[in-house]
């Protein structure tokens, strides 16, 4: 894997620079057409400095969904980093809300990296339920075993019911489902609604 300095101003742009770029390749290619010599080319750079920062499109892909993420939750969440009842309600609509956004913009010929997005998504909501669980506003103190797990079945409970409720397989609106499985989410840690 390439090493920079992320917190140099420098990397940043270029990384932006470069994410801005496979963005807009992806736009008119798949993914699977898409070249490195497409990305450098859109974004003015040569190729190697796409490879000072990613080893091959596999790899930008990993690191542009997860800041999509990231950046999407950002702005619908800005305090998702503490603790509450009313924040998971809150969280659990914006994850539908998300997964509701990345399937209307993928061409059906990009639903070949959903697994890869997935994994992604699963994976953050995994390190941010964690993060909650230790926090101590959270009502429950959970064991790091328990910790680890309770986190899992979140992430996927959540994930599983977007994609659910998505391919219209779930009833009700998004608040609907987002009160019930909030409930479901708090029982399943014993935390008091």
């Amino acid at each position: 894997m390439p090493t920079v300095n992320l917190a140099d101003p420098r990397v940043k742009r270029t990384r932006q620079l470069i994410f801005a770029a496979f963005n807009e390749v992806l736009q008119h290619k798949a993914f699977h057409d898409i070249t490195i010599q497409d990305i450098t080319d859109q974004a003015t750079l040569n190729r190697g400095t796409f490879y000072d920062h990613f080893t091959d499109k596999f790899e930008l892909l990993d690191h542009f969904l997860r800041e999509q993420f990231h950046r999407y939750l950002d702005a619908r969440l800005p305090t998702m980093r503490s603790w509450s009842p009313r924040q998971l309600s809150a969280f659990v609509l914006a994850i539908l809300d998300f997964v509701v956004m990345v399937h209307h913009d993928c061409r059906p010929s990009d639903r070949e990296f959903d697994p890869i997005a997935q994994q992604i998504v699963i994976e953050e909501l995994e390190g941010i339920f964690q993060r909650w669980f230790r926090d101590p506003a959270f009502p429950v103190r959970l064991s790091d075993a328990t910790s680890k797990t309770a986190a899992a079945v979140w992430s996927w409970s959540i994930f599983g019911t977007a994609q659910q409720w998505n391919q219209k397989l779930l009833a009700g609106t998004a608040q609907d489902v987002t009160e019930r499985l909030t409930q479901l989410l708090l029982h399943a840690v014993a935390v008091p609604a």
